[in-house]
């Protein structure tokens, strides 16, 4: 519900949302995916995945 409330929100729209999860969900990276999320991962995880993740969400796009 957060997510699709930042995504409908014209100001915080185009801000990267990256879902961490206690849990694996069935369907859960897609669901997310699909509606909006820059990425996603479920604990547990590595640090290095997590680090992968920011690194790319941090990284300058260009401006849509």
């Amino acid at each position: 519900q957060v997510l699709e409330k930042l995504k409908q929100d014209p100001d915080t729209k185009n801000i990267p949302v990256v879902i961490f999860t206690a849990r694996e969900y069935s369907n859960g990276k897609a669901l997310a995916i699909k509606n909006g999320a820059a990425d996603y991962a479920a604990k547990p995880f590595e640090p290095q995945e997590l680090a992968a993740i920011l690194e790319k969400q941090l990284k300058p796009r260009d401006k849509d």
